[in-house]
């Protein structure tokens, strides 16, 4: 926990800032002469004009009160729930699961999360198995988050700059970015090695698209070509379809888009497109899609991409699902 003192120019204390340093002379004063702690937080429960004088307060005083005392004070500066002692003792609960199935019940059922664990240390994060680290960050909510940064590591070059999830994506349709050598890492808020190749970006765009193909498939029900245009796609972004094929896919479904007058129909067969001439504009129908009706579509594009990057969801998950089809 930090907490400063406003000064002006010089080092010295403006009259404002005495004046709160003054009352919370007082106040430290007269909690470190109560005798018992459920007096020292009735004090601070009932005390005005909390959160100017507060964080003035050091952390050598700060540490010297009670666990309840300490609460108390940062309930009343607004900052109830939020600090070290909660964190600790999350830790301390996690450190001691004795198994790690447990330590990830523990975390998907802890509530809004993000305001403690924003304040753990990576060594912390380190600590933990994979799994509870990547349950952690789903209760975050961090995947694919403005805010989150990916760095790529390649053997021999120069390590790449941070650069956001969807810029990764959109040079994933522009040339072959990553090597097989290659690997992904979350740089914030923790860097975790991630999952994440030009197999599962194809495989994504696939599942993208079919997220609201039904948009096509119930205005024009005999037209399968979207479809095995999508089946071909995997198929190819497993190594089981021929250029040739992807290729004959990419004209079907071309010719397919051209009668989709409807706009939302025209959505899905343009995303479908974009999986056999990979494109990034593939994820953005969705959102069209979505702003557009607010509803039914089948899954959440951040959910699926997490599932590719944390590993839930592979490569070898996909080739039992879609492998040796043919369209």
């Amino acid at each position: 926990m930090f907490f400063y003192i406003p000064l002006k120019k010089g080092g010295e204390m403006s009259s404002t800032t005495k004046l709160f340093s003054r009352k919370l002379n007082e106040l430290l004063e007269i909690l470190n002469s109560c005798e018992s702690t459920e007096e020292a937080v009735q004090i601070v429960d009932n005390f005005d004009n909390r959160h100017q004088h507060l964080r003035m307060i050091k952390q050598e005083q700060f540490d010297s009160f009670d666990k309840q005392v300490q609460s108390a004070i940062l309930k009343k500066m607004g900052l109830c729930w939020t600090s070290s002692v909660v964190l600790s003792e999350l830790l301390e609960i996690l450190n001691s699961c004795e198994s790690t199935e447990e330590a990830v019940q523990i975390v998907d059922n802890f509530d809004d999360l993000y305001q403690y664990l924003r304040m753990m240390k990576q060594e912390q994060f380190d600590s933990f198995d994979r799994q509870v680290q990547l349950a952690i960050l789903k209760k975050m909510r961090i995947r694919w988050a403005s805010f989150v940064e990916i760095v790529v590591e390649n053997p021999g070059i120069k390590k790449q700059e941070p650069t956001h999830l969807l810029k990764l994506i959109y040079r994933y349709s522009t040339k072959d970015y990553l090597t097989k050598e290659s690997k992904v890492y979350m740089e914030k808020p923790f860097k975790t090695q991630l999952l994440w190749n030009r197999q599962l970006f194809l495989l994504f765009l696939c599942d993208c698209a079919e997220s609201i193909l039904h948009y096509f498939e119930e205005r024009y029900p005999d037209d399968n070509r979207p479809r095995n245009t999508i089946q071909v796609a995997r198929r190819y972004a497993l190594g089981e379809a021929t250029k040739k094929e992807l290729s004959d896919a990419r004209e079907e479904i071309e010719k397919a888009k051209e009668r989709a007058h409807w706009y939302l129909a025209n959505y899905a067969a343009q995303s479908v497109l974009y999986t056999v001439c990979p494109w990034w504009r593939c994820v953005y129908y969705i959102g069209y899609v979505y702003s557009s009706t607010h509803k039914r579509i089948l899954f959440s594009p951040e959910d699926r991409l997490w599932e590719y990057l944390s590993g839930k969801f592979t490569v070898e998950d996909a080739r039992k699902l879609y492998g040796s089809k043919t369209s």
